[in-house]
């Protein structure tokens, strides 16, 4: 996936659910009845993705959380941004193409960045209808962008 630092990233709404707590932002997608956990700085830059950012304001976060040269980052963040968008949990405008950018990650970022996915509960998110409560209850279903 080729971005650029106008790529406009944005968090997906239904079936996609989320709550950040304590540092840590767990993400469900209701329809496929996965369930993702992203810890510390990834719980930050998810934050972002729900408010809609471009990938050069993430790049400046990721810079500022890590307190290391955003181009240093880059790779990290486009790896970080595939893995979101693979598992189609946000929206990116316009769509990527081309190849992921290659180079070295200090692996303190790379487990800064991962995101764990889990599947050990899906029939269960599939079948319990108190995940399709209104907009008071949790989860806080993100609002719809059309995507």
């Amino acid at each position: 996936m080729y971005l650029t630092d106008d790529t406009r990233l944005t968090a997906r709404g239904n079936p996609i659910v989320h709550e950040t707590l304590d540092g840590e932002a767990v993400i469900i997608n209701l329809q496929s009845g996965t369930y993702y956990s992203l810890q510390g700085v990834g719980a930050v830059l998810w934050q972002d993705l729900v408010r809609s950012t471009t990938v050069a304001e993430l790049g400046r976060r990721l810079a500022i959380e890590a307190a290391l040269a955003d181009e240093a980052l880059r790779p990290a963040l486009d790896q970080f941004v595939a893995g979101l968008y693979d598992e189609a949990l946000i929206a990116v405008e316009p769509p990527p193409a081309g190849a992921p950018t290659e180079g070295a990650v200090p692996e303190v970022v790379r487990e800064a960045l991962a995101l764990q996915r889990f599947t050990d509960v899906q029939a269960l998110l599939a079948l319990d209808p108190v995940h399709d409560v209104d907009e008071v209850g949790w989860p806080v279903k993100a609002p719809a962008t059309g995507l």
